[in-house]
């Protein structure tokens, strides 16, 4: 995928589809707490604290902090209670009280800014945070696109177009 052999949207989406049949007949109770403890070991330990630092300020100005990801929903909404921020994933399917499988399509690229608008239908997106080209879209869409840490692809792009990049 990295080498560009690859497309990026059905590589994910294949990728996630298997990886979320190891969860399969799982109860959500038991999801969320692998979900807390990805957040609390894997994820929380590598997060920036001077992107923190600048979500809260936005915050506590005013504004609603929203998390979109490509991740899981049930990891998304555990990252997003450590922000105090909406969360929106990709949504697990749950039958008869059990794992089932992931509700396609993965939420990224095109499809983060489907399931942001649908959620948030008067939505302003004052400024959206990406770090990938999957997260252009909803750049694209805020009065303040910034690239955060970003792969090299995203930074040429931000670069090119003028936004901020971190660092």
């Amino acid at each position: 995928m990295k080498a560009g052999l690859l497309d990026r949207q059905k590589t994910m989406t294949a990728w996630m589809s298997a990886e979320i049949n190891l969860l399969r007949g799982f109860r959500p109770s038991e999801v969320n707490a692998m979900a807390e403890f990805v957040v609390f070991n894997e994820m929380w330990p590598r997060v920036r604290p001077d992107v923190l630092l600048e979500l809260e300020k936005k915050r506590l100005a005013g504004a609603q902090i929203v998390v979109v990801s490509g991740d899981y929903q049930h990891i998304v909404e555990a990252f997003a209670r450590k922000l105090d921020a909406g969360a929106i994933g990709t949504p697990l399917l749950v039958e008869d009280g059990r794992l089932a499988g992931l509700a396609l399509p993965v939420t990224s690229g095109q499809h983060k800014v489907e399931r942001a608008l649908a959620r948030y239908l008067d939505a302003h997106i004052l400024a959206a945070y990406g770090d990938t080209l999957s997260d252009i879209p909803m750049m694209e869409m805020s009065e303040q696109p910034v690239a955060v840490y970003p792969d090299a692809k995203l930074r040429r792009v931000a670069e090119k177009r003028g936004w901020r990049v971190i660092p």
